[in-house]
């Protein structure tokens, strides 16, 4: 009998709503050698853990239940933590990859980088390909995000943050199942276009303040201010504006004065306290 080959890569993908797609995509997956298969059923309403554990049994499944909306970050973070390779893949339900993927990809795969499709399409943008070990140390997917788009450009960015190179692995193996945009934001609140505009502002104030402070940033500090963001944002879309101001408060840094007495009892100390303030502006903020 043959010996099966060392698991090296843990392909992650998500569903919910899109059970139609999984059915396509992952049995390409499945047949690979070396892939560690997971599927996080988020709560879907079509019954994905049941139909994978039927048609798929080898794939291990993550399953949330009684959870509205949907947060891919989350999603992806499920399935990340029950990762048993060096190697994670994360790519949507939708996403086709040719049965020879992994085999060709293995041998290109290098230590401090993390790899995306070449060329990128807007349906492929999220897919990425790191090792679990940046992926732990960058946190995650940063689950502060709410609504549709841009935590997959946010994780990019803190790879690169810590160190990773971006790389490209050849795209011509990789296609999408047309869909909508309805079926893309069917589980969230607000639309794409609103819900996209709050996310890059909160994107580009948090990478901002990582370079500022050169590390990443608190969880609390991160939920403050996007609900700072996001909640500016909806009022000012209410009201037709187009532009609004928000402020940051970071950390007070404490400086230490020289030691030059000895009689002092302790060294004084300069307390700075910071707080940094945007001003955002938008042409149209109208709702699609």
């Amino acid at each position: 009998m043959q010996d099966m080959p060392e698991l090296f890569v843990t392909y992650i993908t998500s569903c919910k709503g899109r059970l139609a797609h999984l059915r396509q995509t992952l049995p390409r997956v499945v047949s690979q050698p070396g892939v560690h298969c997971v599927v996080v059923d988020y709560d879907c309403p079509d019954g994905t853990a049941r139909w994978v554990e039927e048609n798929c049994p080898s794939v291990e499944v993550v399953k949330f239940s009684n959870t509205p909306g949907f947060s891919i970050a989350k999603a992806r973070n499920a399935g990340a933590a029950v990762a048993k390779t060096e190697w994670l893949a994360f790519f949507d339900a939708d996403i086709l990859v040719e049965q020879d993927f992994f085999a060709r990809l293995r041998p290109v795969l290098q230590s401090g980088s993390f790899y995306r499709v070449s060329p990128v399409t807007m349906d492929t943008w999220g897919s990425v390909i790191c090792r679990r070990e940046a992926f732990e140390r960058a946190e995650g997917y940063d689950t502060v995000y709410q609504g549709w788009g841009v935590e997959d450009d946010d994780l990019y960015d803190t790879l690169e943050f810590i160190g990773l190179k971006h790389r490209r692995f050849d795209g011509s193996a990789v296609a999408a199942i047309p869909h909508d945009d309805a079926m893309r934001t069917r589980f969230h609140d607000v639309s794409r276009r609103v819900s996209h505009q709050c996310n890059q502002i909160y994107r580009h104030t948090k990478l901002d303040l990582m370079r500022m402070n050169r590390s990443l940033m608190p969880r609390d500090l991160r939920e403050s201010m996007y609900e700072q963001i996001r909640s500016k944002a909806l009022q000012q879309h209410q009201l037709s504006s187009s532009g609004l101001e928000f402020d940051v408060v970071l950390p007070p840094i404490r400086i230490d004065a020289p030691d030059v007495s000895r009689t002092l009892g302790k060294r004084p100390q300069t307390r700075m306290a910071r707080r940094v303030t945007y001003s955002v502006t938008w042409d149209d903020l109208k709702a699609e």
